[in-house]
């Protein structure tokens, strides 16, 4: 179970409800400073975790909404079904975005932000690949205006 960013109680009650119940919980608490790092961490750690574990396995996350699509992203990379996430997004501040003319993923607070990658001006869409955990980006125009039909 993960506490992204430390910042709820949610997971704490989750963790709590489930040990009550006598099974095994283990909560991990990831404070807000380290967080882009954790995400940037992930994809390999959570692959060797995964692999460690038994049928049956379930992974719950509670936290900001790009570092539990990040997190979603890994579990199903690592074979996890849907069934087996417990996912909540408790606040959006941040969106980590695809650029498609680089490949580069930036994580932006505003609808227009420059990319990480090529420097371009990127209009964040609504569109969020749930496979990679991301929003795609396209480059701005004068008249894109966010979540405009193109």
């Amino acid at each position: 179970m993960f506490d992204l960013a430390a910042r709820g109680t949610t997971a704490r009650d989750w963790h709590r409800r489930l040990t009550v119940a006598g099974l095994d919980a283990e909560l991990v608490t990831v404070p807000e400073p380290q967080l882009t790092g954790w995400i940037e961490a992930l994809p390999p750690a959570f692959g060797e975790l995964a692999s460690r574990r038994h049928v049956g396995w379930r992974v719950a996350a509670v936290g900001p909404e790009h570092a539990v699509l990040a997190l979603r992203a890994c579990a199903v990379e690592a074979g996890l079904m849907d069934a087996e996430l417990h996912l909540h997004a408790d606040r959006r501040t941040h969106r980590r975005v695809y650029c498609p003319h680089c490949g580069a993923t930036t994580l932006a607070a505003g609808d227009r932000f420059r990319c990480a990658g090529c420097a371009r001006t990127l209009l964040v869409h609504d569109h969020v690949s749930l496979s990679s955990g991301r929003y795609l980006g396209s480059v701005d125009t004068p008249d894109a205006a966010p979540g405009a039909a193109r």
